[in-house]
């Protein structure tokens, strides 16, 4: 990648084209294959940039992915950069529990037998203004539900996402949106899609 110090942009380049990041005031990080995603995200601030090497991040099993915070989650690529879990207990891939997320450029991939219930990506905690672009979301499952994208309680942008389920039985859902009917979460919610 390039950074343009002077105009605070940095240049990602991908297969296709040249992605550019406005950084203002933003910490960049790069995170390399064989480092815990997790600890990168919990040691970040607000607003800055991680950005995901080539290869596989797979999340430890009994646990799950974690965003709390308004940052950027940068891959590769949609075929060079993947989150993956093969974990039934934690069942959900990234949970996004903050506002002002950015995720793009990469695959999210969960794959196991028997679930009740596979989450690709969750929005939760009635958060808002998040945003994924260049995704793709991949669900094996063979008895259960799958969803692709969730939100609970919250809303969110998708632009040139992705998605593929393969399932022996149970229901696939691309998306699931709930709305809480509570005095704090009365608002109503948006999903937006962008292809």
């Amino acid at each position: 990648f390039t950074y343009d110090k002077t105009n605070d942009i940095l240049t990602l380049p991908n297969l296709t084209a040249a992605t550019e990041l406005e950084l203002s005031g933003s910490n960049v990080t790069y995170v390399p294959i064989t480092g815990d995603l997790s600890t990168y995200i919990s040691n970040a601030t607000a607003g800055d940039v991680l950005i995901l090497a080539s290869g596989t991040y797979t999340v430890p099993s009994g646990a799950y992915t974690v965003v709390n915070k308004a940052i950027t989650l940068k891959g590769q690529g949609q075929d060079r950069t993947k989150i993956y879990s093969n974990d039934a207990t934690s069942n959900i891939v990234l949970n996004i529990t903050a506002s002002n997320v950015y995720i793009s450029d990469l695959t999210v991939e969960i794959s196991v037998a028997t679930s009740t219930t596979l989450v690709g990506i969750r929005f939760s905690g009635n958060v808002t203004g998040n945003y994924i672009e260049n995704v793709n979301i991949v669900s094996t499952l063979g008895t259960g539900s799958v969803f692709a994208l969730e939100a609970i309680d919250s809303d969110y942008t998708a632009r040139n996402v992705n998605v593929n389920i393969v399932q022996s039985a149970g229901t696939s859902y691309c998306l699931g949106f709930y709305n809480h009917d509570t005095a704090s979460n009365s608002t109503n919610r948006t999903i937006t899609l962008i292809n």
